[in-house]
Formats: C-alpha cells, structure tokens, sequence
C-alpha cells in the first residue's frame, strides 16, 4: 500500500484484500475509509491515500467487523445461488496459470461438457438423491475441476498429440470427474438412480446395466440305456461280451 500511494500517477490503482476480516487490522481502516483517508501503522507512520487509489475488500461474512468499518464501505453482496457455478468455470477456463487457456480444442469441449451434464446432474441430485453429507453445489464443480486437472494428463492419453481421440478423452475424463465429484456424497440408492440418469444423458453408455453372465450350470451325463438289440450288464451296463456269462453280470472283476 506504501509503494502504491506513492505513485503519483492519475491511473486509477485497485488494491484487494481478499482475507477474512479481522478484528486486529479491520478497526486500523476505518480511519483509511472515512474522509481523511490517512492509514496509521503501529509504528507511527502515516500514510495518506489519493484520490485515485480504491480499496476492495472481498470477504466472506462480516461477522468480526464493527458498525463502524461497515458504515463506511459500500457493499455488495453477491448470493452463490443466484451467481451459480458458471462463471467459477470461465475462470478456471480461463486461468493463464493453467494449460487450457491457449487450448482451444480443450476450452471448448469443457465448457460444451459442463453446459450439458452439470446442472442436469446437480438438480437431479437435489431433487431424486440423498447425501451423506451434504455439499454446496459450488463446492462439486470445483471438485469436478481440480479432479479433471488431476487426471487429464499427457500420461493418460489427453494431450493434443492424441489426435481425432483427443476430444474423446476430454470428454471421458470429465465423465469420470463428473462422477466422482457430485455423485461421490449420494447415498447407496441414489447412486443407481445417479447411474441411471447419466446413462440417459449421454447415449454412449447403454441405458440399462446388463447382468453379469452366469457360467452354465453343468448337467449330469445321464447313464447309458440299455440298447434293445444288444443285451447289456445289470451292475456296469456295459454291453454283453464273450466274457459275460448268462445271468447278465459282468464277468470282469469290477463287477463279480
């Protein structure tokens, strides 16, 4: 804040402060935020802040700060479930830290990906499934992202250099984030009804789970009748021979 009130310049300047708001700093603004905007450190040093300089505080609740510090900030308040999910994703799509922001192929079957299965899957799980434990529908498509970081990798086939399959395996690994991500709290039950769900969606998969295919029960040989025209043995059957004497026992040693 130091370097960049000194900067004369008429740029406007932002600075943001995106932590938690504490109780031990928040008060130390209020006199930055009234009309003398003039910051005072512990140490004595004061600091004036011009007119193009802007301060941003982007926090989660306001639970520690006082009537004070709130008075003298506009606010804004941005609720999750009327922002929803998409913009997360256009800025993880678009994170120049990351490989997909000059991958076109990639950003495209991403954002065609989450426009086609996210929210049909998250309002089906709301509605039809139940969880274990519950999770914010923000909170699944950010594991949804991180676990596509983890997995769409050169190492497992999805990388440009795959060619006509590349946009397949982007395709499954989403998939298998998909999954793995918004379907990983529902209970036992919901999973199947999650299952089946899925399946309609994308016709690759068939629409019904085919059982498991049982080995053929074996049948036991039935024994050997006795054949009219040739007289059998009553203890062997097996069929008369010289050896075989007339009262229809086999004469061989198994049988006497």
């Amino acid at each position: 804040m130091r370097n960049v009130c000194k900067d004369e310049s008429s740029d406007q300047k932002w600075i943001l402060f995106d932590g938690p708001v504490d109780t031990l700093w928040i008060e130390s603004m209020n006199t930055t935020l009234d009309d003398n905007k003039l910051l005072t450190l512990l140490s004595g040093e004061r600091i004036s802040m011009p007119a193009q300089v802007s301060l941003l505080f982007e926090v989660e609740d306001l639970s520690q700060a006082s009537p004070a510090t709130v008075s003298r900030a506009g606010m804004i308040y941005l609720n999750v479930e009327d922002l929803g999910w998409q913009p997360m994703v256009t800025s993880w799509l678009n994170d120049p830290k990351g490989n997909k922001a000059g991958d076109a192929v990639l950003t495209d079957t991403l954002s065609k990906c989450f426009e086609r299965f996210m929210g049909p899957c998250l309002e089906f799980r709301r509605r039809e499934c139940k969880e274990l434990v519950s999770t914010p529908p923000l909170q699944s498509v950010l594991g949804t992202c991180n676990m596509f970081d983890c997995i769409a990798t050169a190492d497992n086939k999805c990388s440009p250099a795959e060619g006509e399959s590349y946009v397949l395996m982007i395709e499954l690994n989403f998939l298998f984030s998909l999954v793995w991500s918004v379907g990983a709290t529902i209970d036992e039950e919901g999973r199947k009804k999650f299952d089946l769900m899925l399946r309609e969606l994308d016709g690759r998969f068939p629409s019904q789970v085919h059982p498991k295919p049982q080995p053929p029960t074996p049948t036991p040989n039935p024994r050997p009748q006795p054949n009219s025209d040739a007289a059998r043995c009553t203890s062997c059957m097996r069929s008369s021979s010289p050896v075989c004497v007339g009262r229809m026992v086999c004469a061989a040693p198994r049988c006497v």
